[in-house]
């Protein structure tokens, strides 16, 4: 993906466990969920809008979830990076 705010290694997405996640690599990596800027692992939703840069947006659709049973969405759920202990 190309484009303004795009970095060569921008972010990880992972699935892992049935959940969804994304991990802006650096501070430099603008992403966006549902319209907040993320600095840490987020768990993605089904129905968030996830944006990368500038001008990348995407609305995440879970195939496994059932979209008539349920409200919108709170938003996102950060994770945190940091293991307590």
């Amino acid at each position: 993906m190309f484009g303004p705010g795009i970095l060569p290694h921008h972010c990880d997405l992972m699935h892992e466990d049935g959940l969804v996640t994304v991990t802006p690599v650096s501070l430099d990596a603008e992403t966006f969920v549902d319209g907040q800027r993320i600095s840490d692992t987020t768990i993605l939703r089904s129905g968030v809008t996830v944006q990368f840069g500038a001008t990348h947006v995407f609305k995440f659709v879970d195939p496994s979830y059932d979209h008539s049973m349920s409200k919108r969405d709170p938003g996102p759920m950060m994770k945190s990076r940091h293991k307590s202990g």
